[in-house]
């Protein structure tokens, strides 16, 4: 009886926080759509506002790339790096973080809007 009850509690434990990140991730995506058009408009400073509300919502890696794409836009590189770093840190495909050190090295081409994934 005693397991019966501790699976069910591990069974509730497991599946409460996948249902509050699904959340996180409707408005996370609603930030990174926010953030895409303030980049396309050249407004950096919101792109990046919006684009760490999407990653304080949901922490997936791109979200980082994109943050690191309009400090470059903006022209701070440091900041640029900094977050470039976190990203490679971060991300887990490997083509993700050639992409991301590409990047870091200030070899990647900026296009018109931030990545989707982990390439430009």
């Amino acid at each position: 009886m005693l397991s019966a009850v501790a699976l069910v509690l591990a069974a509730v434990t497991v599946s409460i926080p996948t249902a509050a990140f699904a959340g996180d991730a409707d408005r996370a995506s609603r930030f990174e759509t926010k953030g895409k058009k303030a980049y396309g408009n050249k407004r950096w400073t919101d792109a990046i506002a919006a684009f760490d509300a999407a990653y304080r919502a949901d922490p997936v890696p791109k979200y980082l790339f994109n943050i690191a794409k309009a400090y470059e836009q903006k022209g701070d590189l440091d900041k640029a790096v900094q977050y470039c770093e976190r990203y490679v840190a971060e991300a887990k495909e490997e083509e993700d973080k050639t992409d991301g050190l590409k990047c870091c090295d200030d070899e990647c081409t900026v296009q018109s809007n931030p990545c989707d994934g982990g390439s430009a």
